[in-house]
């Protein structure tokens, strides 16, 4: 923890009518073996960086909110200049400036019916669904929104890519209201639907008005794909993911989520209840999200003995070894070879399942503190399913529930009843209540993607960002997450967050990152898209801890989840909801991380005896301003630590000077001495006597 790190000064700073802030002349600066030219934001004078609504202060406010937000900010529309959807919001009442969800924050609902089968020669899901849409905004709607993740694999979809070409899904029905919709490019006239890559836009019969519902139906299939990050098979495992028609987001500020899946950047979804029925062979092993409502049905008897015993004993128990697989041990015989398995799942974003009848089950349980309150607790089932061949699966069910109760602690209660981990043939993906993950060889590396994918059940699982337009606000907080859970749980030699402060490094000298800000698809590479999404946001979010304090950070942190589960946060949201925890405006912070690519390099000049004291020169040669912590070393041994805030380098300040008595002697001078701020030049940073 680093203490006193709030910039200061604020009672003495002024806003002089017609000042102007510094501007950027494109300093040369030398970053690696590179020259570039490139403009931070402007630095502003600290009282514009405050709340504060009339005259001059407005406008540069209004500047630095613009930077953030790619928009003008709340105070704009006082001056009455042009506003944005955000501003938008917070004038009707959704949203707040200060990180809260707003008085009449509203969001759509649905609730799924959905019955499927697996044909698992022909690699094929068929199924038919029921959708009753709650339309809870303000507006009528006279078209919906449905997204078509399948059809990333038609011929258009994968070009460019390594993707398997699968055609797509393929609708065979689509009724609205009991209106039976048809395929046509236009939508004028009478009601239909038209395809647009993978999203569908239905004309409604009826339009569909604030507080009323509206039944949809479809009969869709569409065949599995042999190579996808996300979803497919190997041709023993059948991962089902993004595999169903499903009602796009429609939000209080941006309306309708058109964006298309490209693949790279993820998802948006809404929140609904799911009842989900799957027909698959005798014999195979199902995990899927929710709860499995007719165990008694299809599961064994010796297998249901088993999983009873895991949820009394909470350890990890073998429900089916090699010698249980196979129908009539495992599973129920069933009917014409074929087990109906049925699922429920209350307030979740989507719904996927596996199955395999090469699969081993481990069991175990474990208390965590209950969403119902302090004094609550709550058992959870958390099952592994995984091949014979992947022998560092045998202990991945017990460090699952390990994780699980980690971040209950840490963030906040688990609000479900299981989690399932399953071995397939991907590196890791995160579904809710439910995660596949390769089958790694070496339990460290099983462990490490574990904690990600399990740390993914809070983002975006219950705090629904925009995973295509702000990808870090998902993968970036479960990436610093997982760093927590590694360290608490294995407790490595190095510091795991270390890592990706490393890769953000080496990618800015590289000149190969994208802003934080920019959507996941903007990206032009995997790497500029990991720098942006995981390790960037992990260096920031170290970099906020050491400035606020543990405590308080984590406080904020889950406020933000607090104030955000089961809702639609956008960054904004985020950042403002620190900064009302903090107590202190950090909307100077956000700009230096999130808007563009500054860098921080902060040095040492020169270190001089003037007279009886030592006049220390630190100077800030990078583009980014964050405060300096420096380590003196003193002849007897002692040490001191001294901060110098933000202030000086956010008033365009290059240098600081800092004079001490210098009694007992300085020898040694170092700034940030455990690494907190990712600076992209060490070698400047100490300084000795000798």
């Amino acid at each position: 923890m680093i203490p006193d790190f709030a910039p200061g000064g604020y009672q003495e700073a002024s806003c002089e009518p017609g000042s102007e802030p510094p501007r950027c002349t494109g300093r040369l600066t030398e970053v690696g073996d590179r020259s570039r030219r490139r403009c931070p934001p402007s630095p502003l004078p600290v009282c514009a960086l405050r709340y504060q609504w009339t005259g001059r202060a407005v406008q540069l406010f209004c500047s630095a909110w613009g930077a953030i937000a790619a928009t003008p900010c709340p105070a704009a529309a006082q001056q009455g200049t042009a506003v944005s959807p955000f501003e938008v919001a917070i004038a009707k009442g959704t949203r707040t400036a200060v990180g809260l969800p707003g008085p009449t924050y509203w969001q759509q609902r649905a609730k799924y019916q959905i019955t499927a089968a697996l044909n698992h020669g022909g690699r094929e899901v068929a199924g038919q669904e029921t959708v009753t849409y709650f339309n809870y905004s303000p507006d009528t709607l006279n078209t919906l929104v449905v997204q078509l993740y399948q059809n990333l694999h038609t011929f258009s979809g994968v070009a460019g890519t390594t993707l398997s070409v699968t055609g797509g899904v393929h609708l065979d029905q689509v009724v609205v209201g009991g209106v039976r919709l048809e395929n046509r490019r236009d939508l004028g006239g009478a009601p239909a639907y038209r395809v647009d890559g993978t999203m569908a836009r239905l004309s409604l019969p009826q339009p569909l008005r604030p507080g009323d519902s509206l039944n949809l139906e479809f009969a869709w299939r569409f065949t599995l794909p042999l190579r996808d990050r996300r979803m497919g098979t190997d041709g023993e495992v059948f991962m089902v993911g993004y595999w169903y028609p499903q009602v796009a987001v429609f939000d209080d500020v941006n309306g309708w989520d058109t964006d298309q899946y490209t693949g790279r950047a993820e998802f948006y979804m809404g929140y609904a209840d799911y009842d989900v029925e799957l027909d698959v062979p005798s014999g195979w092993l199902v995990g899927a999200t929710g709860e499995l409502v007719n165990a008694q049905s299809v599961l064994g008897d010796s297998v249901l003995d088993r999983l009873a015993e895991s949820r009394r004993a909470q350890r990890v128990t073998h429900i089916v070894t090699e010698r249980d697989r196979g129908a009539g041990r495992a599973t129920r015989v069933g009917e014409n070879g074929l087990l109906r398995w049925h699922f429920a799942a209350h307030e979740t974003r989507d719904f996927a399942w596996i199955a395999s009848d090469r699969y081993l089950w481990d069991a175990t349980s474990v208390v965590l503190p209950s969403s119902a309150g302090a004094s609550s607790l709550d058992t959870v089932n958390v099952s592994t399913l995984y091949r014979p061949s992947a022998k560092a699966w045998a202990f991945a069910d017990g460090f699952a529930a390990r994780v699980l109760e980690f971040y209950a602690h840490y963030l906040w209660p688990y609000p479900y009843s299981q989690l399932t981990v399953a071995e397939g043939p991907w590196g890791g993906m995160e579904y809710p209540m439910f995660t596949v993950i390769y089958p790694y060889k070496d339990t460290l590396g099983l462990f490490a993607v574990e904690a990600h994918e399990i740390g993914h059940m809070w983002f975006p699982m219950q705090v629904g960002s925009n995973e295509k337009r702000s990808p870090w606000q998902d993968e970036g907080l479960t990436q610093f997450d997982g760093h927590q859970a590694i360290r608490a749980l294995v407790r490595p030699p190095a510091d795991p967050e270390l890592n990706d402060v490393k890769a953000y490094c080496d990618a800015a000298k590289r000149h190969v990152e994208l802003p934080m800000r920019e959507h996941g698809d903007a990206h032009p590479s995997g790497l500029s898209y990991g720098v942006a999404s995981y390790a960037k946001p992990v260096a920031m979010l170290r970099a906020l801890r050491a400035i606020l304090g543990d405590s308080v950070f984590l406080k904020g942190y889950r406020e933000y989840g607090r104030r955000w589960q089961f809702r639609h946060p956008l960054p904004l949201d985020f950042f403002q909801t620190f900064s009302d925890v903090a107590g202190q405006d950090l909307l100077w912070f956000w700009r230096e991380w999130y808007v563009g690519t500054a860098v921080l390099d902060q040095a040492l000049g020169k270190v001089s005896a003037v007279g009886d004291s030592v006049e220390i020169v630190v100077e800030n040669r990078g583009e980014m301003a964050l405060p300096v912590v420096l380590d003196l070393t003193r002849t007897d041994s002692s040490h001191q630590r001294l901060i110098i805030p933000v202030d000086p380098w956010l008033r365009g300040q290059r240098e600081v000077r800092v004079r001490l008595l210098n009694a007992p002697g300085v020898v040694q001078v170092v700034i940030d001495p455990d690494h907190w701020f990712p600076d992209m030049n060490r070698g400047s940073q100490s300084w000795h006597a000798n």
